[in-house]
């Protein structure tokens, strides 16, 4: 069987919540308005009000949130962001792998194939 690599892991079930995290992040901490944070981020601004109002919920994005490591990341990358700095998702995943997050997540490459909620709950 051929296995995925870590950086389609990364885009098929991590790089949009995360995208959406940084968004959040730099409405909550750095007064971002939704438009400009959505923008920022590469995503709908419809999309991160949802999230931000609670209308939409996803597991994944839950999973993420309440994994301390991955949301140190997630703040870092806010305050990169906030500063003017230009950030790229494959920095973002280097630090992921960097701290040991997704030897969790490509240790079982055939459970992300079934559902990343299944593995994003090993992150904590």
């Amino acid at each position: 069987m051929l296995k995925l690599s870590f950086c389609e892991v990364f885009v098929k079930y991590i790089a949009a919540h995360l995208r959406v995290l940084i968004g959040m992040e730099l409405v909550k901490s750095y007064g971002y308005s939704q438009f400009r944070a959505a923008k920022e981020v590469d995503v709908a601004q419809p999309l991160l009000n949802y999230f931000l109002s609670g209308k939409r919920r996803s597991p994944y994005l839950e999973s993420l949130r309440n994994n301390r490591r991955v949301m140190e990341i997630v703040r870092s990358v806010a305050a990169r962001l906030a500063r003017g700095e230009e950030v790229s998702m494959c920095d973002v995943c280097q630090e992921m792998k960097r701290q040991g997050l997704f030897d969790l997540i490509v240790g079982n490459v055939d459970m992300c194939r079934k559902g990343c909620d299944i593995l994003l709950t090993h992150l904590g």
